[in-house]
């Protein structure tokens, strides 16, 4: 190696070395949340599924769309325990009756519940919901929930079991979260 050269691998090495001190720290690489918190969450909001899972919050790209545009939302689930039954998880656009957009999800953060989900951190769940060119406008429930086949009867698992769902004051509210109102115009 002649002198010139070794100067610049020790310099390009020296300013690896600065770039991976400066970013690979809390608050750049990473974000430490306090137990039982998503801190990156735009909407902080805790509901309880069956005493087994917790929804922390959630981000949604817009309330407003089009119809024809995909509609990107994160929700931050934690599991309260551990558990050996894997649940699915979907979001749902609808008016009141049966979806009108939605996406499934084998497993929600794209990790087994059995495998990855523990109470000592959150799953960062990232959706893509494309909506129907042809939807009409107007406003629209925008909701999430898990569901799985492991708790149903051999060959009927229809819409599978869904745990309940409890807001922060413990009250029923249902088999999913409601996250927001969407309100979509004219493609």
């Amino acid at each position: 190696l002649t002198r010139s050269s070794l100067i610049g691998i020790l310099l390009g090495g020296g300013i690896a070395l600065l770039a991976f001190a400066v970013t690979f720290r809390e608050g750049v690489a990473w974000l430490d949340s306090p137990p039982g918190e998503a801190l990156p969450a735009q909407v902080q909001r805790r509901y309880t599924l069956d005493d087994r899972f917790e929804l922390l919050g959630y981000d949604i790209s817009r309330e407003g769309i089009s119809a024809g545009d995909t509609l990107y939302a994160t929700v931050y689930w934690r599991a309260l325990k551990g558990s050996d039954i894997d649940f699915s998880s979907f979001l749902h656009l609808s008016s009141g009756g049966p979806p009108l957009a939605q996406v499934d999800k084998p497993h929600p953060g794209g990790r087994a519940v059995s495998e990855w989900w523990h109470p000592h951190g959150y799953i960062h769940d990232a959706y893509a919901l494309r909506l129907p060119a042809a939807l009409p406008a107007g406003d629209y429930d925008l909701s999430i929930g898990l569901y799985t086949c492991e708790l149903m009867p051999a060959d009927d698992c229809g819409n599978g079991y869904r745990p309940a769902v409890r807001n922060a004051n413990g009250d029923l509210v249902g088999d999913s979260v409601r996250l927001a109102t969407i309100q979509v115009g004219a493609g």
